[in-house]
């Protein structure tokens, strides 16, 4: 399911989008991966996700939302990436694509 990714940097006064395939991760849980198809280098969106992780909005469905973003590591990484690549194959491919870490990010709603 398409999301929109708001990052809004001050000093810039840009406003960052991005849209990209979210996967489920329980009921208002969503994990999204930084894949670039398996580029060498990790997307802008997510860079500025890094950056400013305090100023994520996300859009699901009907529904805008003011989002956490953590940044999974080790095996609940793994483990996200595999479940990710039953729905989405090709998103376990690119892992095989590039010698970086493909970054997999579980947002949730913001407290």
């Amino acid at each position: 399911m398409p999301y929109d990714l708001h990052g809004h940097q001050p000093a810039e006064r840009i406003r960052h989008r991005c849209r990209t395939r979210t996967f489920p991760d329980g009921p208002d849980s969503w994990l999204i991966c930084a894949s670039k198809s398996g580029a060498a280098t990790h997307p802008a969106w997510f860079l500025n996700l890094a950056k400013n992780p305090d100023k994520v909005w996300l859009e699901v469905g009907n529904r805008k939302l003011k989002a956490a973003a953590e940044l999974l590591k080790g095996k609940e990484r793994d483990d996200a990436l595999a479940r990710i690549a039953v729905t989405a194959p090709r998103y376990g491919r690119y892992q095989k694509k590039t010698d970086r870490e493909i970054p997999v990010i579980r947002l949730t709603p913001a407290s």
